[in-house]
């Protein structure tokens, strides 16, 4: 069950979620992928420019500098131009510590309880997609065209807004496991994503023909959900079901955050087969509207196309 709050805190600013608060259509003419290492991304009809952007900024400043404010809203205008929707009731957050993956988020209700709609946008160049408009420097990102905009959302569920801070209910103590290599090759060991994999088969079951999509997460220490339809009718249209998963799942997240981290695979496995034969078909339903196609893009590296059919 519940086992306290996990916080987030917000950076707002008001220059930028005035640009958003104007947008009024559900409107996302684009296509939605995922790349071969399991990353979503819309693919855009035709390419937008992304500013250059400082690359230094001290994390102890919650407010960016002029040059970046000015990128930010500049970039922001020609997103909002081509796939509206994707903001549509957003409010924008600065997160010092990773400038270049601008966060939004939508406060939802249902039933008395309350949810955070969350996602991040990875603005970052990267040589490999992009197509260079102006080059950077030591100081500066260079500015580029894509027509791939990479998008990063999830719904988790939310004990209160607080004035700068979210406090999202926690079902996980902690998905740290620990370390492996050394020194500058240290990395890190999280259970997030064997966590994910886990409650998404015991939904998906033999409907699973949605890899790489793992439509049920885990996220800042909690049960979440990631959805592949962005508009601003298909998230709210998620929270009954997201209630429900909710309810299934949260007696059982101690209990598998116990087995993950003590490596019990035989058990875990038991339980997994447990839950899928008690978890409800009508539910699971939902699932067959949604199905995955590889294909080589323009470089010849696999992708996968998502698409929705009506059932």
């Amino acid at each position: 069950m519940c086992i306290g709050t996990d916080d987030i805190d917000l950076h707002e600013l008001p220059q930028i979620n005035s640009l958003l608060a104007d947008l009024d259509t559900d409107e996302i003419p684009a296509s939605s992928h995922f790349t071969a290492d399991e990353r979503f991304f819309l693919k855009l009809p035709e390419a937008v420019e992304i500013q250059s952007f400082p690359i230094h900024h001290d994390v102890r400043k919650n407010t960016p500098p002029k040059r970046f404010l000015d990128s930010m809203i500049s970039t922001l205008s020609s997103l909002t131009d081509h796939v509206p929707g994707l903001f549509r009731g957003c409010t924008y957050t600065f997160d010092p510590a990773y400038p270049l993956e601008p966060l939004f988020y939508r406060i939802l209700r249902n039933n008395g309880e309350r949810y955070v709609y969350m996602f991040k946008l990875a603005l970052s160049y990267s040589p490999a997609a992009h197509e260079v408009v102006r080059r950077g420097s030591n100081d500066v990102s260079p500015s580029y065209r894509t027509n791939r905009l990479p998008v990063d959302s999830f719904l988790l569920p939310l004990v209160q807004a607080d004035a700068g801070t979210l406090k999202i209910r926690r079902y996980i103590s902690s998905t740290w496991i620990g370390e492996t290599g050394r020194g500058y090759l240290t990395q890190g060991i999280w259970m997030d994503r064997d966590f994910t994999r886990i409650l998404s088969q015991i939904v998906l079951k033999e409907h699973a023909k949605t890899h790489p999509w793992y439509p049920v997460c885990v996220r800042q220490n909690t049960l979440g959900y990631a959805p592949v339809e962005h508009t601003r009718h298909a998230i709210d249209s998620l929270l009954p079901h997201i209630a429900r998963l909710e309810a299934f799942f949260a007696p059982h997240m101690s209990e598998i955050e116990t087995l993950l981290r003590n490596g019990e695979k035989t058990r875990i496995a038991e339980l997994a087969d447990e839950l899928t034969a008690r978890y409800p078909p009508d539910e699971r339903k939902r699932y067959t509207q949604f199905q995955t196609k590889a294909y080589l893009n323009e470089f010849d590296q696999k992708e996968y196309r998502i698409e929705h059919t009506t059932v």
